[in-house]
């Protein structure tokens, strides 16, 4: 198929490609979906397959793959956008979830006006989980006339604190920077009596929003109350800055953050590069710190190893699904946990226990194929930081830490960088007893079937 995508002169038609977009075949299914995205023209084509799947009634986990892939690729284009359009009005959540994700995901310029009533309709009831999706894609969208109903959201304290961000963003102009009213309510969320869901969505929307400098110093002082999983998240709002009392601010704080021990130490350093030099000084000794701390996990190691016969599995698969040491926060297991990191499901046919340790004490040691880090800087100065597990000729998809896909106009991009570092945050060991990462590792080694 490729060979005959090569060769021009149209050897390959879009007709004799559709049967395969749902192949039970994962290989041959990604492969026409990557062709279908190279050819434009075929929209018409393509869109009404989507409308064949619709008729049929909810998407099979192969039709969901290629209708996430290939709807936001063509959603500039009037098919494709009645298509969405005929999905946001389904009786069924599942499918104007896609429709409301597609959008959240495409490079569209505008707003179909077809799609008002359904937008309208499911911001009537803001507490409906469908509510944050329609709200993530009218904020990339831009779409004017829900301002009120958006306020109204957002002044509603009953309502989740990230989807009254969600709301302010929304209202907001493209790339304007996070509002005062905005900024309180992710401060709150990511301060330390919040949820472990809602710290980490806020510090996302953090790391990533246009802050002023009193906003840069407040969130100064949340990294000290951060944990592993939130720390990575919110260092990137300090990218753009250089000023001296941020600096300064930060570099006070950090020692105290109950998540330094996920920083890295080369990372740390390049970070406070951008400060002036008299500044830059103040990290040393955190950085010379967490250098020290790398050496004493090595010596953890060594000691924990001949230990690892002593874990009890059956224990351990408690602690997964209770979610101690967040391992289900990015890994699936059978139907548990997310799939941000490798799936370890069977991880106990191909790891020994020593790999485990090594991989929970020192994730950025052993990080798993496709499971490379990156840093996406793009030309406006914003900094994105995940894996990159799909990409197509315009536009790169990336995974960020929270398991949501960030897509990056290929145009947009200014560097793409390896980082030496796993998303998987150092430090979670930390927060499990020695007992208890001995039984999470028996229960892992025992993933056999």
């Amino acid at each position: 198929l490729i060979a005959l995508d090569q060769m021009g002169n149209q050897s390959l038609d879009v007709l004799s490609l559709l049967p395969f977009l749902d192949h039970a075949d994962s290989g041959l299914r990604e492969t026409v979906v990557w062709l279908a995205s190279r050819h434009e023209e075929w929209d018409a084509a393509i869109a009404n397959r989507f409308l064949e799947w619709l008729d049929q009634g909810d998407l099979n986990p192969e039709r969901h793959a290629a209708f996430t892939a290939l709807a936001p690729k063509f959603l500039s284009t009037p098919p494709m956008q009645a298509v969405v359009g005929q999905f946001l009005v389904s009786e069924k959540s599942g499918l104007k979830r896609i429709a409301f994700d597609a959008i959240a995901a495409s490079d569209l310029p505008g707003f179909d006006e077809n799609w008002r009533p359904a937008f309208a309709s499911v911001l009537e009831s803001p507490s409906d989980d469908l509510a944050g999706a329609a709200l993530k894609a009218l904020a990339k969208t831009g779409a004017q006339g829900f301002d009120e109903r958006l306020q109204a959201i957002a002044n509603d304290e009953a309502i989740p604190g990230i989807r009254r961000v969600l709301a302010l963003r929304a209202m907001a102009k493209p790339d304007a920077a996070l509002g005062a009213a905005g900024f309180e309510l992710l401060k709150g969320l990511a301060g330390p009596d919040a949820s472990p869901l809602e710290r980490l969505e806020a510090a996302q929307l953090l790391g990533a929003a246009r802050l002023t400098v009193p906003q840069l110093m407040e969130v100064a002082e949340l990294t000290r109350h951060a944990g592993p999983m939130d720390l990575p998240l919110l260092l990137p709002a300090f990218d753009r800055t250089k000023d001296a009392e941020v600096g300064k601010a930060l570099a006070a704080a950090l020692p105290e953050s109950k998540g330094i021990g996920n920083a890295n130490p080369t990372e740390l350093a390049r970070l406070f590069n951008h400060f002036p030099p008299e500044v830059a000084k103040l990290i040393e000794p955190t950085v010379a710190t967490l250098q020290a701390r790398k050496d004493q996990q090595a010596a953890r190691l060594a000691d924990l190893e001949p230990q690892l016969e002593s874990g009890d599995a059956e224990r351990g698969k408690a602690f997964y699904l209770a979610g101690k040491g967040a391992c289900i926060t990015c890994h699936q297991i059978g139907k548990n946990g997310r799939a941000v990191g490798p799936n370890l499901s069977t991880i106990g046919r191909i790891r020994t226990g020593r790999d485990f340790l090594e991989s929970i004490l020192y994730p950025s040691e052993s990080i798993a194929r496709d499971f490379e880090s990156f840093q996406v800087t793009l030309k406006d100065g914003n900094v994105h930081m995940g894996l990159i597990q799909r990409e197509t000729g315009d536009t790169i998809y990336l995974t960020s830490p929270t398991g949501e896909e960030i897509p990056l106009s290929r145009d947009s991009v200014a560097s793409i960088a390896s980082i030496p570092m796993s998303l998987m945050p150092q430090g979670l060991e930390q927060a499990l007893a020695p007992q208890e990462l001995l039984d999470l590792v028996a229960f892992l080694k025992s993933l056999t079937e």
